[in-house]
C-alpha cells in the first residue's frame, strides 16, 4: 500500500493494520475489504498521540512488522 502525506507521522502508523495482521497470523478467514486502521490523533500542539484500542494493541500490531517510508519533494497527479 502507498500513503501520501505531508506529515511523516501520518504514514508511520499505517505500516501495519491490526485486523489484517491478526487474520493472517491466525488463519482467520476474512474476505472483506481491509479498512484503514490508525490508532492516532494529534494533540493541541500538533504532536502525534497514539492510543491503544485494547491492552498491548500497539505492540501486537507493530511487532515484527517492517516497512519503508520514502520522501518526495513533489508528487504529480
Amino acid at each position: 500500500m502507498i500513503y501520501f502525506s505531508r506529515k511523516r507521522e501520518n504514514v508511520l502508523v499505517y505500516l501495519s493494520n491490526a485486523v489484517e495482521k491478526y487474520c493472517r497470523e491466525t488463519g482467520f478467514a476474512f474476505d472483506g475489504i481491509w479498512q484503514k486502521w490508525g490508532p492516532y490523533g494529534f494533540g493541541k500542539e500538533g504532536r502525534l498521540c497514539l492510543e491503544e484500542y485494547y491492552p498491548n494493541a500497539l505492540e501486537e500490531t507493530y511487532s515484527g512488522v517492517s516497512g519503508y517510508i520514502y520522501s518526495a519533494s513533489e508528487i504529480e497527479n
